[in-house]
């Protein structure tokens, strides 16, 4: 009985420590609400754990780059069933809607799809090897090049557009015609708003 009695007390101070452990745990990481969205959820916590601290910015840059996060594989995987990504497309498609005759300098490709030119140079490598641009000299100096869209690179081109336009309606079509007008509209004047700063 004494046995019994001596092993059970034993048995408490062991467990008293994990006990107390976990309700420090609890009271100093209070669990999030379940239900947010992960960026309120994020927010929440910051402004219990920082309530001086102003989150709307950082709430404004977190729903952009998780609603890029969340299309970009979507988008990714259908570029991928026809040999290409998403920023290699964006090249083809950069130098289709510039007109005939689709050709232009890597100097405008890069400022028109904001990459260094290591970045462009990398897309236009693997586009040439594929055949859906070509790189010619400028008529003017043929130090210089330009890049052609070909036949095959704007066959694909013309291929994708539509399916890929359907795919971008599908995907925003619940949100509502008089929202995304009004998102569009205020993400653009935010844009506009970078683009004049320093």
């Amino acid at each position: 009985m004494a046995m019994t009695t001596a092993r059970a007390q034993t048995k408490r101070q062991t467990a008293a420590p994990q006990l107390n452990a976990r309700k420090r745990t609890t009271k100093g990481n209070s669990a999030p609400a379940r239900g947010l969205e992960p960026v309120q959820r994020i927010i929440q916590q910051w402004n219990r754990e920082k309530p001086e601290v102003d989150t709307g910015p950082m709430a404004l840059f977190g729903a952009l780059a998780r609603a890029y996060l969340l299309t970009s594989p979507q988008i990714e995987r259908f570029m991928e069933g026809y040999g290409v990504s998403r920023g290699m497309f964006d090249v083809l498609a950069a130098l289709r809607r510039s007109g005939k005759p689709y050709c232009l300098p890597p100097t405008t490709l890069s400022k028109w799809l904001m990459l260094s030119g290591a970045g462009m140079t990398n897309r236009l490598d693997r586009l040439e090897v594929i055949g859906l641009i070509a790189r010619l000299p400028a008529p003017s100096d043929r130090r210089s090049i330009r890049i052609q869209l070909t036949a095959k690179g704007r066959q694909l081109v013309e291929k994708l557009i539509p399916r890929l336009v359907e795919m971008e309606r599908d995907i925003v079509t619940h949100f509502g015609e008089a929202n995304i007008k009004k998102l569009t509209e205020l993400l653009m004047t935010f844009n506009e708003s970078l683009a004049k700063e320093p």
